[in-house]
């Protein structure tokens, strides 16, 4: 005899399922890369810059300044330069 299924569980199921699968990508992403650059370019302004945040393990706290600089946010913080630097490379921006 087979087991129904409420509409509930099936949405709840496919749910975590759409949610657990980026979580991968963010691991794998993170994990293959020693280094992680940043290419930035404020259009307003004209000013760009290339600078590695991240190198083995250890977040650069030298160059969170540059960056708070660009992006005009004095709160700028390691978390939002991973969450660019994830972005940058779902989109492939590689290379600046």
């Amino acid at each position: 005899m087979l087991k129904r299924y409420s509409r509930r569980s099936f949405f709840t199921t496919a749910l975590a399922s759409a949610c657990a699968a980026p979580i991968f990508a963010v691991d794998s992403v993170f994990a293959s890369a020693s280094r992680r650059t940043l290419h930035l370019h404020n259009f307003e302004t004209g000013e760009k810059l290339s600078a590695t945040y991240w190198i083995n393990g250890e977040y650069r706290i030298d160059v969170l300044p540059l960056f708070r600089h660009i992006l005009r946010n004095p709160r700028t913080n390691p978390d939002l330069l991973d969450m660019l630097y994830l972005k940058q490379c779902k989109k492939g921006f590689w290379n600046p």
